[in-house]
């Protein structure tokens, strides 16, 4: 029997993989073939909530699913771990220590996990956890906010509330990044999105860090208050390019020492307690305008965190996962490289190409420039420039299909 479990208690109960929200990128025919390879967690593109919830045409374009999408996990506790810690079948006293550890980070693995220096293989399978999927929404106000989301809600396992999208148009826009200094929009968006949804339905809301993190905290204090179930990081300011900048996992682990302190308020209900951080506020007190007399101090409850930024390897996952204390690990650019790093992959496998090839064909939902786009990422690190050159000029599906036939990427029959 396959257990179901909201994004909130995966997060708690194991170390989760993720796929980020990228625009235009990150479509049903991407997010399954990332399932496929031990991402437990998959984001679709940001929604821009005033269009989806009056336009068909962008409901369409925006947003496609199909249950088939989220993978199906096992958990290792009946598992042997071939590698890192002993020589397979004949386990000695270093493979039980490291069955030990495994349970200890409550792992999830799907069937094509192979990491780097070895392979784990089942034993018996006792427990079977279907993914999730979280459908992304950006908006200004919090009606056209729980507009789109009532549209949405039923095709997803939860929401999350774009507060990062740097880009000069979202901000113009009132959305993404720009929210990062409206903690009392933010929270009234969370609060009517549970009043519409139902308290339960899960809601996360994913940031980025403020050049002031008195700020971060206030945002999410008052997310938290209005019964935010997840938090997720983006170690980079909205004038931080991914190129230019590395991740501050500090900032990251900063962000969620607050919601960890803070507590999760949504298991007990959302207060009113509404914080802002005025351009006089001491850099570490925020000001509680209303609400707990204390300063708001959290229920006490786990608040499940994401780090997200430069996530490229599985070491680098389980190492981002140990300097910040989240449970979730996103990736975009690596997942875009590499749609099996999470599995342990060091190079897109060739049948992570065919497999995306074959989803993309069947009704993914991608014009073609974007299906092209995907499968350049997955090859880059692999093809020598002049075969790059050559790719790059394909202008079509049947072109793209028929090279990677005879180039041995796509197995014919």
């Amino acid at each position: 029997m396959v257990e179901i479990l909201p994004p909130q208690d995966l997060l708690l109960t194991y170390d989760v993989n993720i796929c980020a929200p990228m625009v235009r990128y990150s479509k049903r025919a991407f997010r399954a073939t990332c399932a496929q390879y031990d991402t437990h967690y998959t984001t679709s593109p940001m929604i821009v909530a005033k269009e989806f919830s009056r336009s068909e045409i962008a409901r369409e374009a925006d947003f496609s699913t199909s249950i088939s999408e989220r993978g199906i996990y096992h958990t290792l506790s009946d598992r042997l771990v071939e590698g890192e810690g002993g020589d397979g079948a004949g386990a000695d006293d270093g493979m039980d220590d490291r069955l030990r550890q495994l349970k200890r980070r409550r792992i999830l693995v799907g069937r094509r996990t192979v990491y780097a220096q070895g392979k784990i293989y089942a034993q018996g399978l006792e427990r079977q956890v279907r993914g999730v999927l979280v459908g992304q929404l950006a908006a200004s106000d919090s009606k056209t906010l729980a507009d789109g989301a009532e549209i949405l809600a039923p095709h997803v396992d939860g929401l999350d509330l774009n507060c990062g999208c740097p880009t000069s148009s979202a901000w113009s826009d009132h959305i993404g990044a720009y929210l990062l200094r409206q903690p009392e929009l933010v929270a009234d968006m969370v609060r009517t999105l549970k009043a519409r949804l139902g308290a339960s339905f899960p809601v996360c809301v994913k940031i980025r860090l403020d050049p002031e993190l008195r700020r971060t905290e206030t945002l999410v204090r008052n997310a938290i208050e209005a019964g935010a179930s997840i938090l997720a990081v983006h170690g980079r300011t909205r004038h931080q390019s991914s190129a230019g900048h590395p991740v501050d996992l500090d900032g990251i682990r900063f962000a969620i020492d607050i919601a960890r302190r803070h507590g999760n308020r949504s298991a007990c209900g959302a207060t009113s307690a509404i914080h802002t951080a005025s351009a006089h506020d001491a850099p570490d007190a925020p000001t509680l305008t209303s609400g707990l007399a204390d300063g708001g101090g959290g229920a006490g409850g786990a608040m499940p965190c994401i780090a997200n930024g430069d996530v490229f390897t599985l070491a680098e996952s389980r190492e981002w996962r140990r300097r910040t204390g989240a449970q979730g690990v996103m990736s975009a650019r690596g997942l875009l490289a590499n749609p099996a790093l999470f599995a342990g992959y060091d190079a897109t496998p060739p049948d992570a190409v065919q497999y995306f090839c074959k989803q993309a064909l069947r009704g993914g939902g991608l014009p073609y420039q974007i299906f092209h786009r995907h499968v350049a990422y997955m090859l880059e690190s692999a093809l020598p420039r002049s075969d790059s050159v050559y790719f790059n000029s394909l202008s079509s599906t049947a072109a793209v299909v028929d090279w990677l036939q005879d180039e041995g990427w796509w197995w014919k029959g």
